[in-house]
């Protein structure tokens, strides 16, 4: 039952089993120094639960998440080999985020994407479509340094194609931004006007 830490305010729990989930009450305690931690949960599906909490996690602070068997009602079998289940957690170092903001000019090449990708040891990626004004945004960018790249979807996959050669089918057009693009927490960062008919 993996714990997904990626969203601050959130915690997803997965199942090996189906739930009843109109048949399971609340079987899910968040305690942070034996302080209960008010959350709400919802269902995604019969074996995927998301615990949001109503305020941030504690940057650096541990955290336990109890799960109480005899609350959980599974459509086959017994879910929980003991009686609670505890699992402890700690959160990470506040993650600032920032937006960028930008527009090309790109000779009615379409569809187009724009890429950042992370400067760290374990880089991240996102990725935003350029609507037909040339115009794209980027909400939530986590503090820090990036690339950034323009390519051309053809295929529509929202990924950068390299192309293969049997059968034969050509790499996407692509653009590489030639500056850092530095990301500030709670800061939005506009590019303007940058000319995709450049040759990369």
């Amino acid at each position: 039952m993996p714990i997904d830490e990626e969203k601050i305010e959130s915690i997803q729990c997965v199942f090996s089993n189906l739930i009843d989930i109109e048949k399971t009450q609340n079987p899910f305690s968040i305690v942070q120094d034996s302080i209960p931690i008010s959350f709400k949960s919802s269902w995604e599906s019969m074996n995927h639960v998301h615990l949001t909490t109503e305020e941030n996690w504690l940057p650096k602070t541990g955290y336990t998440l109890q799960i109480l068997r005899d609350e959980i009602q599974p459509l086959y079998g017994q879910l929980l080999k003991d009686s609670v289940k505890v699992i402890s957690f700690k959160t990470s170092e506040f993650q600032g985020f920032g937006r960028l903001i930008g527009s090309t000019i790109n000779n009615g090449m379409e569809p187009m994407v724009a890429e950042v990708t992370s400067m760290e040891k374990e880089p991240s990626t996102f990725r935003t479509v350029v609507n037909l004004d040339g115009i794209f945004e980027m909400n939530r960018l986590p503090e820090g340094n990036y690339s950034l790249l323009f390519f051309q979807d053809s295929d529509g996959n929202n990924r950068y194609s390299h192309g293969i050669v049997q059968p034969y089918t050509p790499s996407e057009w692509f653009y590489e931004y030639i500056d850092t693009v530095k990301i500030r927490t709670n800061w939005d960062l506009e590019l303007h006007q940058i000319n995709l008919e450049q040759t990369p």
